[in-house]
């Protein structure tokens, strides 16, 4: 594997884990290339399963999402790896974008049929990325929103409840 999405890889998966650490859920990793068939990220309890692409074909359009909103984009909501903390709130006003990539959908497409088969009650996710940008403005692409809010407010909540009864 080439450097750069090796180190795409990494960089996604530091993001993901610190957000994931911070709401009470193991950390994350990236797997070896040699014998993988899923996801380039490990799983933890979540069961997100993430494929992350660093390329020149990304859409631009994933990338208009403004710092600090999600955007909804057909059937997927975007936001920037900077900005997870989102996945917390839910009643957001949504950026709308019209554009529609079928590019997006067939890399969505493919890591969804790996987890259906292999984690039926987890999550699907992309990170897009492009080159000579900024991985914290890379764009988490995911359906499902207020399912997976649902699940990790329940993660972030059982954190603060455990704190509460050390007292």
């Amino acid at each position: 594997m080439k450097p750069r999405p090796r180190r795409a890889e990494n960089e996604g998966a530091k993001r993901l884990t610190a957000f994931f650490v911070s709401i009470n859920l193991d950390q994350v990793e990236r797997l070896p290339v040699i014998g993988r068939t899923g996801p380039d990220i490990s799983m933890n309890e979540l069961g997100l399963a993430v494929d992350i692409k660093s390329r020149l074909e990304v859409p631009r359009s994933v990338f208009e999402v403004e710092h600090g909103r999600v955007m909804r984009m057909q059937d997927y909501y975007l936001m920037h790896l900077a900005d997870l903390d989102l996945l917390l709130e839910y009643d957001l006003s949504f950026q709308v974008n019209s554009k529609y990539s079928r590019m997006v959908r067939r890399w969505f497409v493919h890591t969804d049929r790996w987890r259906c088969t292999n984690r039926v009650n987890g999550f699907t996710a992309l990170v897009l990325h492009r080159p000579r940008t900024k991985y914290d403005d890379a764009a988490l692409v995911v359906q499902r929103y207020k399912k997976l809010h649902v699940r990790l407010k329940r993660y972030a909540e059982k954190d603060v409840g455990a704190g509460q009864h050390d007292h």
